[in-house]
């Protein structure tokens, strides 16, 4: 079965991988891209699987692993290993969040009047937006500071603007 599926895989590199993704065999799959240097093609696979993931912190490892197998070969993949540099910090950034305003959801006037929903992955704007409602007087040296978000992302102050919550 494995030289039929390695032949299979020489011919036609995706229709391989689709029958492996099929029957959930991605040790298998890994191990064969690996096998014939396809170091792209496995980033990507790793990445995808990552993305599953239903556990931050866990997600999180998974992302920065991935990350590493990408630095290994410094000519592949180059613009998405700044996304995904980006997305680890935004995630980091996130769990701390969240750690620390649900210690405050039940204390804090702000939390108790407005309830939050959470913030773990969600994109950039919606995180501007969270930090932006309930830590607009935070300092920049914060994890939750929103003019430290923006500045560290570089996103534009129109970007921030067009997302306010409505009060």
């Amino acid at each position: 079965m494995k030289t039929l599926l390695v032949f299979r895989y020489l011919l036609q590199p995706i229709s391989g991988v689709v029958y492996l993704r099929r029957h959930y065999e991605f040790e298998e799959i890994s191990k064969i891209q690996t096998a014939f240097g396809r170091v792209a093609d496995e980033a990507m696979f790793q990445l995808w699987r990552a993305y599953r993931i239903p556990n931050a912190t866990a997600r999180l490892v998974a992302f920065e692993n991935c990350l590493a197998l990408m630095n290994k070969h410094p000519t592949v993949l180059i613009f998405e290993k700044q996304q995904l540099a980006d997305q680890i910090e935004l995630l980091r950034r996130q769990l701390v969040i969240e750690q620390f305003d649900a210690k405050q959801a039940l204390t804090e006037e702000m939390f108790v009047k407005y309830p939050r929903s959470p913030v773990l992955f969600k994109p950039l704007v919606s995180t501007l937006g969270y930090c932006a409602f309930y830590h607009f007087t935070v300092s920049d040296s914060y994890e939750s500071s929103p003019q430290g978000l923006r500045k560290k992302f570089n996103a534009s102050l129109f970007c921030c603007l067009c997302y306010a919550p409505n009060t």
